[in-house]
């Protein structure tokens, strides 16, 4: 039920989720996903990744927004909701490994948070960066947090996947550089090679 908003809210489990990633996707291919999820009696804003129907690892994002990720207990207390449900933020910025690879992250609004930044890039190989600007209707905030995880990329000497719904998603290397990009306001495949 959903007594706060006038739009419908979808929800799936993970068992019918793995079952659509068993049929739809090759078992070699690694699907990244990121969405809402309820473990522990908690939501959390989580990046998942899925491998031969399963899920291989999970990063909980733990920088909030508020009223984007959570409605403020003030805001909540005049009945003022942002958000259908509120999410918790997770406590670790460890990177985790997925097949031999070290990941670290930024969900969002994480990546305009270099304390977060730097402990997540501790050790990881790759910072992945999954985000939605939707919620503006001008390039800019896009392009600020692209421009963001440029410098990240190349301030720590990592390669930064940035991919968003409404551009630009762009592959940087290790030292910054374009390696691929989506435009905003596009939609496409970016196909490429990282060099680690």
């Amino acid at each position: 039920e959903n007594d706060r908003f006038d739009r419908p809210i979808v929800a799936v489990t993970e068992s019918d989720f793995a079952e659509w990633v068993t049929t739809h996707i090759p078992p070699e291919v690694l699907l990244v996903t990121w969405y809402t999820t309820y473990r522990d009696m908690q939501f959390y804003n989580e990046i998942v990744y899925w491998q031969n129907g399963g899920i291989v690892a999970s990063y909980q994002k733990n920088q909030l927004f508020p009223f984007f990720d959570f409605t403020p207990a003030w805001a909540q207390s005049i009945g003022l909701y942002s958000t259908s449900i509120d999410a918790v933020a997770a406590s670790s910025t460890k990177p985790i490994v997925v097949n031999g690879f070290v990941f670290g992250h930024a969900i969002c609004s994480e990546i305009v948070k270099p304390d977060h930044i730097a402990a997540s890039a501790k050790g990881a190989q790759i910072l992945m960066s999954i985000g939605s600007e939707a919620m503006f209707s001008h390039e800019i905030p896009g392009a600020f947090n692209a421009a963001k995880a440029q410098i990240y990329a190349r301030q720590y000497g990592i390669p930064v996947i940035r991919a968003t719904r409404t551009g630009p998603s762009v592959v940087y290397d290790k030292e910054g550089d374009i390696i691929a990009e989506q435009p905003y306001g596009t939609s496409g495949l970016l196909q490429v090679s990282i060099p680690i």
